[in-house]
């Protein structure tokens, strides 16, 4: 006879049924081990368990004490225990009245792939002598138990070294975004899993240019993240020197690219653009990627897509072009993780969407329009998840003309510093009053400089911070033999000089176009007016008015 029981068995069958269920939806170690250790007080009737895993060097360490007090005896001697089922690879079991005196034990090896990952152990503070069908029963448990171990274990070392490989992609991008005089530069990579295709750089070259990239790769993971090392460092090598134009740059990458990788089957679309602040030209080459979107004061349009990818063919078909990009225009470079991205209701983002985006951020810095555009596709996709890897590049232009430093303010200027609010400005006027009874200043050029700072810092307030309240500038006031100079500064945006048109004054108030008016009558009252923006990102309005 046996000690079969039905309805043990079927408890048994369910019990393993939703332990497989649990280990094909779950890679949590933790939670697989919390599930097992529970289940089994259930199913044999004992009110404690643990579980002791091996290390890579063998060493036992508990890893789950459930129901049992964990003083230095009771450990002890359930290690003792785990390393005799090691040893032996064989269930244990341990009488009630030997030590740990009134404890019940029974223990059985987690064995997968002919190694024993750790010990699956009950106990019961009760008299109690388990029976071989009990035995047999944890032993089966324990069984499909260590599959569960060495799957999360495989996949916590895996994890490990997706992390570390992430780690080491995340090193290949730049850690921030250059300061090239007259723009403002903001990128960012978000892969869809731990490593990706997708890769942006920024490269100096002589001259003050900079070469800028934008690149998808055509496949994800791991292959996709090698395949964007090699383009990456292939691109950098025959940029360097800035010797070769960028469609020699793209040919010689294709070439080489072709000739080590061919059984591969990947390429790479990429956008390549050297950006001159000098002429406030971009010279580029489109190999096949996502058609950049270039914004100016009157419309959002799409440049020309021309070429094929790198990889595919040896005599790739690409063109160079040249873009005129001044200090008032935007340009994005994006990859495809972007227009592509889809929603609950399997629609795409698209371009449309895309550009009706950037029409809505006015004037605001490169980081605005990257930081607008994130949202505006997380908002899209909701919870949705992300199955491609999604990179931008904002290229945005500052206005007015770019110097590579600030000049040093003199030891002797008057210095107000002050919140960037309208209320604020009777303190600025109070103050420029001071300053002139201090330089002794005659009447005239006392009342033409108040209107001329007037006209200035009003325009500061509202412009160099777009919407917000929170920025503040400085004012420095010195005199230089005859020459009394203002200089305003501040980190905003000085006025866009090219989309300011002299004001009709031959029209009446209620016709005239709205703007310009204030520049003109700071150019009028003084004898020279500069608006400023240099490579630290700060910018100044200048005033100089010659006195007697």
């Amino acid at each position: 006879m046996t000690d079969f029981d039905p309805s043990e068995s079927l408890t048994d069958l369910y019990f393993l049924h939703e332990l497989a269920k649990l280990f094909s939806s779950s890679i949590d170690l933790e939670e697989v081990l919390d599930y097992v250790t529970d289940g089994v007080c259930g199913l044999l009737g004992t009110e404690a368990s643990f579980v002791y895993l091996a290390d890579h060097a063998g060493d036992l360490h508990p890893r789950i004490v459930r129901a049992l007090p964990r003083d230095e005896e009771t450990l002890q001697h359930l290690k003792a225990l785990s390393a005799r089922v090691v040893r032996t690879q064989s269930p244990v079991t341990v009488a009630y009245d030997t030590p740990p005196k009134g404890l019940a034990l029974l223990a059985v090896p987690l064995v997968a792939r002919d190694e024993v990952q750790g010990v699956l152990g009950l106990a019961t503070r009760t008299p109690r002598t388990f029976t071989p069908r009990e035995v047999s029963r944890l032993a089966t448990i324990g069984n499909l138990a260590s599959l569960a171990v060495e799957n999360a274990r495989l996949f916590a070392a895996v994890q490990r070294e997706l992390d570390a490989a992430r780690t080491i992609q995340q090193s290949f991008l730049p850690d921030e975004s250059p300061r090239v005089p007259g723009y403002d530069l903001a990128a960012v990579t978000i892969p869809a899993r731990q490593v990706g295709g997708d890769f942006y750089d920024f490269i100096p070259l002589p001259d003050g240019r900079w070469g800028l990239v934008v690149a998808d790769v055509s496949d994800k993971g791991a292959p996709a993240a090698l395949f964007m090392a090699l383009s990456r460092s292939l691109l950098r090598v025959y940029a360097a020197g800035g010797a070769l134009s960028p469609l020699e740059t793209l040919r010689r990458t294709n070439r080489f690219i072709l000739d080590n990788t061919r059984s591969s089957g990947m390429f790479v679309t990429l956008f390549y653009g050297v950006l001159d602040p000098a002429t406030c030209t971009l010279t580029y080459v489109n190999a096949g990627h996502n058609p950049p979107i270039l914004c100016t004061a009157q419309a959002c349009t799409t440049l020309p897509t021309e070429g094929a990818a790198l990889g595919v063919f040896e005599d790739v078909s690409l063109q160079q072009r040249e873009l005129s990009l001044p200090l008032s225009d935007t340009l994005l470079l994006y990859t495809d993780g972007v227009t592509e991205a889809i929603n609950k209701a399997r629609e795409r983002f698209g371009m449309d969407r895309l550009a009706a985006c950037l029409r809505t951020q006015g004037n605001g810095p490169a980081q605005a329009f990257l930081d607008a555009v994130l949202a505006d596709v997380a908002r899209f996709v909701g919870d949705e998840p992300t199955f491609d890897d999604l990179t931008l590049m904002v290229v945005r232009g500052v206005r007015g003309d770019v110097v590579t430093l600030p000049p040093a303010v003199p030891a002797r200027a008057y210095t107000l510093r002050v919140p960037s609010q309208i209320d604020r400005l009777p303190v600025v006027c109070a103050f420029v009053q001071e300053v002139f009874e201090s330089l002794g200043l005659p009447a005239p050029a006392r009342y033409e400089i108040l209107t001329a700072v007037d006209e200035a810092v009003t325009n500061v307030i509202k412009h160099a911070y777009g919407e917000s309240d929170e920025g503040e500038f400085a004012l420095h006031i010195w005199r230089e033999g005859e020459r009394v100079v203002l200089s305003i500064r501040h980190r905003g945006y000085p006025p866009d000089l090219r989309q300011i048109s002299p004001p009709d004054l031959t029209s009446d108030l209620e016709h005239r176009r709205v703007g310009g008016l204030g520049i003109y009558l700071m150019q009028q009252l003084m004898d020279e007016v500069h608006f400023l923006s240099y490579e630290d990102g700060s910018s100044e309005t200048r005033l100089v008015k010659w006195v007697e």
